[in-house]
C-alpha cells in the first residue's frame, strides 16, 4: 500500500517577509517599481502641496528662505531619492516608510512650530502630506510585511503575542518617546539655548529651550515614539531565526579559524538584534541627512553648522531609542 502523502500545510507557502497573495504590481521588475514609487511620490507631493498652498504657504513663508539656490534644491531632491531608495531596496513596506517619514520630517517641523511660531495646523498638514505621499506608492507597489499585517499565519513571525499585545505596544511607544525627550532635554539643559541664539537668526521664540520640561517634551514626542515602535521594534521582534542564527549556534570557538572568530564576535547577533541594529543605523543616517538638508536649505538664517547641531539632537535620540529597544529585546520572553 502506497504511503499516505502529507497534506500540504498553509505554512508551507507562507513567506517570512511578505504575505500572500502578492499584488499585481509585483510582476514588474524591482527597478521599474522603484522608479514608479519615486514618480508617484514626487507627483503626489507636488499636487497635494499645490492644493494646500492656500493654507500653508503664507505661514511657512515667515521662516522659509526667499532665495533657495539650485544646489539646495538638488540636495533636497537627493535626500528624497536617498530615503525612498533606502526604503525600497531595504525591502520596507508602506508602514515602514510612513514611520521613517515621521521620524525624519518631525525635527525640521518641530523647529518651525516651536521657535518660528508656525501654526501647528500648518506643520501637521505638511507632515500628513509627506507621510501620505510615501505610504501610498509603497502600498500600491509592494505587499505589506507579515509583521504589519492584520493576518499573521501561525509560525510566520516570531513573538506574535508580543507584537499583538496592546499594552506592550503602548509601553514601547512611551519608552521610545521618552528616549527622544531625554536627549532633547539634555541638549536644552546644557548648551542649546545659547547655541540657538547665536546660530539661528530670526528666531521668534527661544523661551521653550530655557523652560524645557521632560513631561512636556515627552507628550510632544509621542508621534516619534509610535513611529519608532513601528519602524524599529515590530520588525525586529517579529523576525524569525534564519540560516545565520543556526550557524552562530553551531559555532565552536575551539575549531573556528581566526577569521570566523572575528566575524562571530563582531556580528554574532540573532536575527532580531541584527534587524534592530541595521534599522537603527538606517534611521540615524536618514534623520541626520534629512534634518540637516531640510533646515539648512529651507529655513531662513540657518547656516550649515547650526543645522548640523540641530540634526545631531535627533540622530542621538534615534541612537538612544535603538539602544533602549536592544535592551528590551534581551528579555527572555521575547528571545527567538
Amino acid at each position: 500500500m502506497a504511503p499516505k502523502q502529507r497534506r500540504k500545510s498553509a505554512l508551507d507557502s507562507v513567506s517570512t517577509s511578505l504575505p500572500s497573495p502578492p499584488n499585481s504590481a509585483s510582476d514588474l521588475p524591482s527597478a521599474m517599481r522603484f522608479a514608479l514609487a519615486l514618480i508617484i511620490n514626487l507627483s503626489l507631493s507636488a499636487l497635494l502641496y499645490t492644493l494646500a498652498s492656500n493654507f500653508v504657504a503664507g505661514d511657512l513663508a515667515t521662516a522659509s528662505k526667499t532665495n533657495t539656490s539650485w544646489l539646495e534644491v538638488g540636495a533636497l531632491l537627493s535626500c528624497r531619492v536617498l530615503e525612498i531608495g533606502i526604503a525600497w531596496w531595504g525591502d520596507y513596506d508602506g508602514y515602514d516608510i510612513a514611520a521613517l517619514t515621521v521620524l525624519s520630517r518631525f525635527p525640521p517641523l518641530f523647529l518651525l512650530t516651536t521657535h518660528y511660531l508656525v501654526a501647528p495646523t500648518t506643520v501637521l498638514t505638511s507632515l500628513l502630506i509627506d507621510v501620505t505621499t510615501t505610504y501610498i506608492p509603497f502600498t500600491l507597489l509592494r505587499s505589506t510585511a507579515v509583521v504589519h499585517s492584520t493576518s499573521q499565519p501561525r509560525g510566520s513571525i516570531a513573538n506574535r503575542a508580543v507584537i499583538n499585545d496592546l499594552s506592550t505596544q503602548v509601553l514601547i511607544s512611551a519608552l521610545s518617546a521618552g528616549a527622544y525627550a531625554l536627549v532633547y532635554n539634555i541638549y536644552c539643559w546644557t548648551f542649546l539655548p545659547g547655541f540657538l541664539a547665536v546660530n539661528f537668526e530670526g528666531l521668534l521664540d527661544i523661551g521653550p529651550v530655557y523652560n524645557a520640561q521632560f513631561i512636556g517634551q515627552f507628550l510632544a514626542f509621542i508621534p516619534l515614539g509610535v513611529a519608532a515602535k513601528t519602524f524599529l521594534f515590530t520588525p525586529s521582534i517579529g523576525a524569525r531565526a534564519d540560516k545565520w542564527d543556526r550557524e552562530m549556534k553551531e559555532f565552536d570557538p575551539v575549531q573556528a579559524t581566526l577569521g570566523q572568530t572575528i566575524v562571530w564576535n563582531a556580528w554574532g547577533f540573532s536575527v532580531r538584534d541584527r534587524t534592530l541594529i541595521e534599522r537603527t543605523v538606517v534611521l540615524m543616517l536618514v534623520v541626520s541627512a534629512s534634518t540637516f538638508v531640510g533646515v539648512s536649505a529651507t529655513v531662513e538664517g540657518v547656516e550649515w553648522f547650526g543645522a548640523a547641531i540641530w540634526a545631531s539632537i535627533w540622530t542621538s535620540g534615534a541612537a538612544l531609542t535603538g539602544a533602549f529597544l536592544f535592551w528590551v529585546g534581551q528579555v527572555e520572553e521575547v528571545k527567538n
